[in-house]
């Protein structure tokens, strides 16, 4: 009896160890196919972009050979460029989320996620925050530290740096 007591006991702990491992295989799976997608997205958008740069190219030689302004017709395109980029440097902080990294805020270098400083440029980080596509609409980001900061905001909460539209 007590032969099969022992056999149950180790079964139990086997199959625990089994769920365990089926477990982090699959959220581990999810986190690789989660980045496989973000890494398409981000190529799509780079390549709207691209599309976007054509036809401002073409709007601006037409005016051009018009003899039109050329100055506020590009606008609307250029703040489509500035979303689309938004996105895409989202997607890659997610991507780097993923694998438990982030980039400094101050010297771009990529280091663990759970950084308090960077161990290149001693710069204190900031906790990093991922947005979801429909969100960044309304966002800007720092030129200096790249933090993300809301469309009204004149200055960065992060680095107090003067943001640029």
């Amino acid at each position: 009896m007590d032969f099969m007591k022992k056999m149950g006991s180790f079964s139990k702990k086997v199959g625990t160890t089994a769920s365990e491992t089926y477990n982090a295989v699959i959220n581990k799976s999810g986190k690789i196919i989660e980045g496989t997608k973000s890494k398409f997205e981000i190529s799509e958008k780079e390549d709207k972009i691209e599309e976007i740069f054509l036809s401002m190219g073409r709007t601006v030689y037409e005016m051009y050979k018009k003899g039109e302004n050329i100055g506020e017709t590009l606008e609307q395109d250029a703040e489509k460029i500035d979303n689309l980029n938004k996105e895409i440097e989202e997607m890659e902080k997610k991507i780097l989320s993923n694998k438990g990294l982030k980039e400094c805020c101050s010297c771009g270098k990529i280091i663990p996620a759970d950084s308090h400083f960077c161990p290149k440029c001693g710069t204190e980080q900031s906790e990093v925050q991922i947005l979801r596509s429909d969100e960044i609409a309304n966002k800007k980001v720092c030129n200096k530290c790249n933090a993300i900061c809301d469309d009204e905001d004149e200055f960065c909460g992060n680095c107090g740096e003067k943001i640029e539209k």
